[in-house]
């Protein structure tokens, strides 16, 4: 897809990374999409949605490596994936379907198109220690009003772990990740959908913070 739209693939999703997902989808593992530079955004910045589109807000984490990991037959460990981080970030994910008939698809169209990625907030990054890591304190909020707290049910107890699946499926491609590639770990909180006109806040002890508001296109 990249190589015919010539759109830059600058960060990488994870999705369908709970078990009712993955038994939904009848699929082992989660999957990985990529994420082209039109995808991707700052916090604060507004996100256009058209009236089909999902309006689908999961709150993230996001990691960011700081070295290349290296192509090679063996695959990689998750220690060796998590060791390659050098920061986390608070993430929102605003998720849709370009497919037509609906969210269900074949496993191989859904990493098509970019594992339902319509666009992803980036917030500010925080360096990254795995001691000092912690997911308290996740709550997220509708114009200033919490509507969802505490990490919920679909999200893996090790959410950073997940980033060995789109490691060693490149890697089995002749491909690799770089520093500074960007992946986006999978929903934490319960799924929000969203309205167009308000203001969407992602909130985490650790790393942050990170903001969205939804505009009609």
């Amino acid at each position: 897809m990249a190589q015919q739209t010539g759109c830059a693939v600058v960060d990488w999703k994870v999705g369908l990374t709970s078990e009712a997902a993955k038994e939904a989808f009848d699929i082992p593992e989660p999957v990985a999409g990529p994420l082209f530079e039109s995808f991707v955004i700052d916090s604060s910045l507004e996100s256009a949605v058209a009236k089909f589109d999902l309006h689908i807000l999961e709150p993230e984490i996001g990691s960011r490596l700081g070295m290349n990991l290296p192509k090679g037959d063996r695959a990689h460990t998750c220690e060796e994936v998590i060791g390659s981080i050098d920061a986390v970030m608070p993430v929102i994910e605003l998720a849709t379907t370009r497919l037509p008939g609906g969210i269900k698809q074949w496993v191989k169209w859904v990493i098509t198109d970019g594992a339902y990625s319509q666009t992803l907030v980036i917030g500010s990054s925080i360096h990254f220690q795995q001691r000092h890591f912690s997911l308290r304190g996740t709550r997220a909020f509708e114009d200033g009003v919490e509507i969802n707290a505490g990490v919920g049910p679909n999200a893996l107890s090790v959410p950073l772990a997940v980033m060995v699946r789109p490691a060693n499926h490149l890697n089995a491609l002749g491909l690799h990740l770089r520093k500074g590639d960007v992946l986006a770990a999978g929903v934490l909180t319960d799924v929000i959908v969203g309205t167009t006109g308000k203001t969407y806040r992602a909130e985490y002890h650790n790393p942050g913070t990170v903001d969205v508001t939804l505009t009609a296109r």
